[in-house]
């Protein structure tokens, strides 16, 4: 699994099913069911409160799944219950590590709430600004636990028999393919890290051990506008072809800003977005700004 789903993967429904039968004991028909193993009925009964738990703390991760864009007092407050309610919990031994690095995620998004002033009316992104820069390192860890509590729920939480659609690629590790990426690192395209804060808050990035990197972040017209447009410099190369097309120096993402590479800027339709390219650990803007170019191209088609 990708890192940084960021918050898309965390708040993707990941328990849902698996939990429907969370902490039940077999039927009651009045006998004894031989079918039924000892073992297994007991280990359901020492963690149905457990299980209880994951059900209550996975009612959560939807809020947070929009966190960037979702409303600042609201965002806030779920990310301080679901922090208490992993925190209180007592997890099974083999899952404490996997507990803790969830609880680490939540921890720093109300420790970065904590450190700024929610205001109702104003989106989370508007909000947190700095504050929110040691989110993203805690995102991978939080996925990888994501996925073994939900293994530990297919297997322990007696709702095992329900199996995950296979997500198909989407959002913006979605965007481009390896065929389009090829014009930056040939034959040997590294795996996406998706580093997304929900639907309308998007990051992916390839990058390979010799630094080359391409990078494909979109989010709400409205938030590119006031985050982007209105407050970037001049930029180096304007476009007639993309709405609002600009080529800029450096590479943007959600939180994070890189002096090197070239960027080109979009919107289309209700989204804007960034698509940045960089040659090797410096880059070579007449190598690529027409590659930023060209797939902000079929980024901006893709979302047409």
């Amino acid at each position: 699994m990708n890192s940084l789903t960021r918050i898309g993967t965390l708040a993707a429904p990941l328990l849902l099913c698996a939990l429907a039968g969370c902490g039940e004991g077999p039927p009651d028909d009045g006998g004894e069911d031989a079918s039924a193993s000892p073992s297994a009925t007991e280990a359901s009964d020492a963690g149905g409160d457990f299980c209880s738990t994951i059900t209550e703390v996975s009612g959560y991760f939807g809020l947070i799944e929009d966190g960037l864009v979702s409303d600042s007092v609201e965002t806030a407050a779920s990310a301080a219950e679901a922090r208490g309610l992993l925190e209180a919990a007592e997890p099974p031994a083999e899952l404490a590590e996997d507990w803790a690095d969830i609880t680490a995620f939540y921890a720093a998004v109300d420790d970065a709430f904590a450190e700024s002033d929610p205001e109702a009316g104003k989106s989370s992104f508007e909000v947190l600004g700095d504050a929110a820069l040691t989110v993203p390192d805690t995102v991978a860890p939080a996925e990888n636990g994501i996925a073994a509590v939900e293994d530990y729920a297919e297997t322990d939480c007696g709702g095992g028999t329900a199996e995950a659609e296979a997500a198909e690629p989407d959002g913006a590790c979605g965007m481009l393919t390896d065929a389009d990426l090829s014009v930056m690192f040939g034959d040997d395209v590294p795996e996406p890290e998706d580093r997304s804060w929900g639907p309308d808050a998007q990051e992916c990035v390839w990058e390979n051990a010799d630094g080359t990197i391409v990078s494909v972040m979109y989010q709400s017209r409205e938030d590119f506008a006031s985050n982007f447009l209105e407050s970037s410099g001049e930029p180096r190369l304007t476009l007639d072809h993309i709405e609002n097309g600009q080529v800029h120096p450096g590479i943007y993402g959600l939180m994070s800003f890189d002096t090197r590479g070239s960027s080109t800027y979009f919107t289309v339709g209700d989204r804007g977005g960034v698509v940045g390219v960089r040659l090797g650990e410096e880059g070579t803007p007449a190598h690529d700004d027409p590659i930023s170019v060209e797939l902000a191209e079929k980024v901006v088609d893709r979302l047409s």
